[in-house]
């Protein structure tokens, strides 16, 4: 796994990188949203990372309608293998992603990226950072030729029946989810028993990540009591964001519960308690 700091602004790019386009409409019904507005303009060279399709594997769906795995579970090794070679990314390439939600997404390629052996950054500040910085828009789809890639490793991920060993669970949804307040996507409200939560939102500020000195006054005091930690969010996406910020702050070898509580509530009663 790669180590270095994985969010860059738009003066620190280096030249001759791939961008990877990771926009994306979470609750929109129309899932297409993201790569509407990757047609519509989108850094140029860059290509499209879908998240149900790019990004996720197939979805399991029990009898109860519920999601074992996750409403977004990582893709197989060989799929995701197979999407980079379609895109024409090579060992040598420096890659970075890009949204326009709080790294929401473009952390999760990255963090898949990153897994996987790659040189990825994310895009502080998001396709706006770039635009405020003078970046142009382009709407030329560039059909790169496939790349000729070495499969590696799987990914370094919790399941569920794991979850006993993961140390301490950092829950990375908003308050009023992990409260059990509001459940939007699942069908069960609260959080795992134990779980801690820090929103990923409150590692931003105006759109960009907070300096490492304001990263690091959030997550010492975690850091310091919690040496075992494990990722979790309602699908293993936003997660990701936690994960990176803390590797941002001198912090790799945090896991990542990739079902995250769409899979853990999968496993509940259907009338669990909040």
């Amino acid at each position: 796994m790669i180590k270095t700091r994985p969010f860059l602004p738009p003066s620190e790019l280096p030249q001759n990188a791939r961008f990877i386009d990771c926009r994306f409409e979470l609750l929109a019904k129309d899932d297409s949203a993201g790569h509407h507005a990757f047609l519509a303009g989108h850094i140029p060279g860059a290509v499209y990372a879908h998240l149900n399709h790019d990004l996720s594997g197939p979805i399991m769906t029990n009898r109860e309608g519920r999601h074992p795995l996750g409403r977004h579970p990582l893709p197989p090794i060989s799929t995701w293998w197979g999407t980079l070679s379609s895109w024409g990314i090579s060992v040598d390439d420096t890659i970075v992603c890009y949204d326009d939600h709080n790294a929401a997404f473009a952390a999760r390629a990255c963090w898949m990226l990153r897994q996987s052996g790659f040189n990825a950054y994310v895009l502080d500040g998001g396709l706006q950072a770039w635009q405020n910085e003078g970046g142009e828009l382009s709407t030329r789809i560039v059909n790169y030729p496939p790349s000729d890639l070495t499969q590696p490793p799987n990914f370094a991920a919790y399941s569920y029946t794991q979850l006993a060993a993961s140390g301490t669970l950092i829950d990375a949804r908003a308050n009023e989810r992990y409260l059990g307040e509001v459940e939007p996507l699942d069908p069960i409200a609260g959080h795992i028993p134990g779980a801690i939560n820090l929103p990923f939102s409150n590692n931003f500020e105006g759109g960009k990540l907070k300096s490492v000195a304001a990263l690091k006054q959030i997550w010492q005091p975690i850091v310091t009591k919690h040496p075992q930690r494990t990722h979790y969010c309602g699908s293993g996406v936003t997660a990701c964001v936690n994960l990176l910020v803390l590797a941002q702050i001198g912090h790799e070898g945090d896991a990542l519960y990739a079902g995250s509580w769409s899979d853990w509530c999968s496993h509940q009663p259907l009338h669990y308690p909040a």
